[in-house]
């Protein structure tokens, strides 16, 4: 991610446009972890849950960019001062690393780890907006990843029925 900093300060500075950007590339990472663990996935429903996480991944990555391309230049454009480092979260390695999703409830139990990595990233984002709609924007983010969540819960629910 990139960041200017003047040579005398340690401030990091960031327009919102390069954090967006960087969460889409977070979700496009995410998506293609999933479709490989699910190729490699023995169990039908481990599977079936793991493409389902993917396509998830794939719908929050096309949000963004549909937000990005829309008509919110003041926001995009606006410089976080003291922005926060978020490089890829940890969490992305263990799912690269995941040789323990094997079961439905192994997956689901990485996969809220991620999704709540993602709901707290958001929230550390608008308590540093310069300005209300840049903070709107991370807590509608949030907000709409906590719904993700809950949704997430509510259909593996129904996939362990099967």
């Amino acid at each position: 991610m990139k960041t200017r900093q003047a040579a005398d300060n340690p401030m990091r500075f960031e327009q919102v446009k390069e954090v967006l950007e960087h969460v889409i590339d977070y979700h496009r990472e995410l998506a293609a972890e999933y479709r490989k663990l699910a190729k490699q996935a023995h169990d039908g429903r481990v599977r079936m849950l793991l493409i389902y996480l993917a396509d998830h991944e794939d719908r929050m990555r096309t949000g963004l960019e549909r937000y990005q391309s829309g008509d919110h230049r003041s926001v995009l454009n606006t410089w976080m001062q003291n922005a926060p480092d978020l490089g890829h979260p940890k969490i992305l390695e263990e799912l690269k690393g995941c040789l323990c999703c094997t079961s439905v409830e192994e997956v689901l139990e990485l996969a809220e780890k991620i999704h709540d990595t993602l709901t707290d990233m958001y929230r550390t984002l608008a308590s540093h907006a310069a300005i209300a709609d840049e903070r709107l924007l991370f807590e509608s983010l949030a907000d709409r990843q906590l719904a993700e969540n809950r949704r997430l819960s509510r259909d593996a629910a129904r996939l362990d029925m099967y």
